[in-house]
């Protein structure tokens, strides 16, 4: 009797095991309205993400908002499974597209919409960019054309110094910077250049390597794309 107590007690635990929620952290810096700390739903494309993977019941998604030279520093190391910031190349590194909307990436001025055909344009000019891989190239390219990049750690930290006048330009999406020109009367004397510097398509980073991979891999490679 008491040996099939304990057979009885051992499938209740693993059981239990296999039924445990299991948190993953999705690494992330503060840059509204994709990616909010203040924001209850954290920002359009978490919200987007964790919509997506609403029928993995095994896994609990958490933002874990780090300062983008943190953030680098995290996603050298090989646990992470998801991430929002953009880590290095990889074969073990895929991007999971979230939505069929691109999103420009360029400068704002107090200028009149600029148009610009190479980085000569931006010869001593100061320029706030965020510490971010996926304008490092370009940051690299704009100092041999002679600007000077200011680094600052948010999109709204580079835009207060252009409306201080510290700056000539500040990095920013063309998304975010609409929506903020609605609820704030200072950005009215600001414009979007017309040449931006890159197009994306919101989505996330998955690192194939990471502990919970075989659970995420099947949802997040059947993610509907939705405009």
């Amino acid at each position: 009797m008491f040996y099939w107590i304990l057979i009885v007690i051992s499938c209740i635990l693993t059981v239990k095991s296999f039924a445990s929620v299991h948190k993953v952290d999705v690494i992330a810096i503060d840059y509204p309205p994709f990616i909010s700390q203040s924001e209850p739903s954290h920002g359009i494309t978490y919200e987007l993400l964790e919509r997506k993977l609403a029928n993995l019941k095994l896994i609990k998604l958490r933002p874990r908002f780090l300062p983008p030279a943190r953030a680098q520093t995290e996603l050298t190391k090989s646990g992470w499974c998801l991430s929002f910031y953009p880590p290095a190349p990889s074969e073990f590194i895929e991007r999971i597209p979230l939505s069929e909307d691109k999103v420009l990436l360029g400068f704002i001025s107090k200028q009149q919409q600029v148009t610009w055909q190479n980085f000569k344009y931006f010869k001593q000019k100061r320029l706030a960019m965020l510490r971010a891989t996926i304008t490092e190239g370009m940051q690299g390219q704009l100092k041999q054309a002679g600007a000077v990049i200011v680094s600052v750690e948010t999109v709204d930290q580079g835009i207060n110094l252009l409306l201080k006048g510290r700056v000539d330009f500040a990095f920013t999406d063309n998304l975010s910077f609409l929506e903020k020109q609605k609820t704030n009367k200072e950005y009215a004397q600001l414009a979007f250049a017309k040449t931006p510097l890159i197009e994306v398509q919101v989505g996330v980073y998955f690192n194939t390597q990471c502990k919970y991979a075989g659970l995420l891999a099947p949802h997040l490679r059947k993610l509907e794309i939705k405009n």
